[in-house]
């Protein structure tokens, strides 16, 4: 399937950690919505968890959050398919966009040693529905996964609107939105300064 013709601009901020951790967190509120997704339990960067992922966020110094714009361009929009091919079309492009940010983030673990990243959004690792969590067996890529901000309770639609300026846009199968927004972070124990050519 041809894929979408798309801009990405990225938008950072930096906070403390303890404070976004206090002011952006309610994991019972966004657990019960992962509880209606059936990746819940299904794979091993959802919830629920053998153990607190998010133990001692606070305790780090900074978290920076960066949010990737994707903007689809008019020509893609006009020539997008509708309903299920459409579905199909955003979720490749997703993953598209997901293969360089996350390098980059993992990148980012080393250039700051200590440091943790999360991703924005499940694992694409895998083929859908193929994760070994289904069948209780280990991950084919511990290295290399991290959860989400969301599935560990983070508000990201607050985030995106009140830290980052730019709320989320949710897409139908009528219409694309003007834009789709992921959202990862990397809590560090140092200040850091993020730019648009880290992750291009």
């Amino acid at each position: 399937m041809e894929g979408m013709s798309y801009t990405l601009t990225y938008h950072f901020y930096r906070l403390r950690a303890a404070d976004y951790v206090r002011e952006y967190r309610n994991v019972e509120k966004f657990e019960a919505f992962c509880k209606e997704c059936d990746r819940y339990d299904n794979c091993w960067v959802c919830p629920p968890y053998e153990r607190d992922l998010a133990a001692g966020l606070q305790t780090y110094e900074f978290v920076s959050l960066i949010g990737t714009q994707i903007v689809p361009l008019l020509e893609g929009k006009q020539n997008a398919a509708s309903g299920q091919k459409k579905q199909i079309t955003v979720w490749q492009l997703l993953k598209e966009v997901r293969a360089k940010l996350d390098p980059c983030l993992r990148n980012l673990e080393i250039v700051y040693p200590g440091s943790r990243a999360f991703y924005a959004g499940t694992c694409h690792l895998c083929p859908e529905g193929q994760c070994r969590k289904i069948w209780r067996l280990p991950c084919c890529h511990p290295e290399w996964i991290r959860p989400s901000l969301e599935a560990l309770g983070f508000d990201l639609s607050r985030t995106a609107e009140e830290l980052l300026q730019v709320p989320l846009k949710w897409s139908n199968t009528e219409e694309w939105p003007d834009y789709w927004m992921l959202i990862s972070g990397i809590f560090t124990r140092s200040e850091v300064n993020l730019c648009p050519e880290i992750f291009e």
